[in-house]
């Protein structure tokens, strides 16, 4: 993943699965302006910090990420990375059609109302 932020190093962490601990964990690449999760550092070469739903990762001092862990279809076993992209791609263009078709007809109703 890219992050356009100039204080976000070109390799600063890693987000990696640990099969042993069954869990996604967080790991500083030697940046140059630091990681942390939920506040506390993270060290470059130290362990890897497993991620839980609603930890926030500070890459720096202007980037925060809310962890949101969603279960992968039954399917996504079978697909390869490219194709799980693809599909999740496609499910949040269907997203945003259906909150653009809502948005437009709160608007419809709206300009009736007046």
């Amino acid at each position: 993943m890219f992050i356009k932020d100039p204080s976000v190093s070109e390799r600063h962490g890693a987000i990696e699965w640990d099969e042993a601990g069954g869990c996604w964990t967080l790991a500083d690449l030697g940046s140059s302006n630091g990681t942390a999760l939920n506040g506390a550092e993270v060290r470059a070469g130290g362990p890897a910090l497993p991620l839980r739903e609603g930890d926030v990762i500070e890459l720096g001092p202007d980037t925060r990420l809310v962890v949101k862990l969603q279960p992968v279809a039954a399917h996504g076993d079978d697909m390869t990375v490219e194709q799980f992209l693809l599909a999740e791609c496609d499910r949040l263009v269907k997203e945003v059609q259906v909150a653009g078709e809502a948005a437009v007809a709160q608007l419809e109703e709206l300009g009736r109302v007046q």
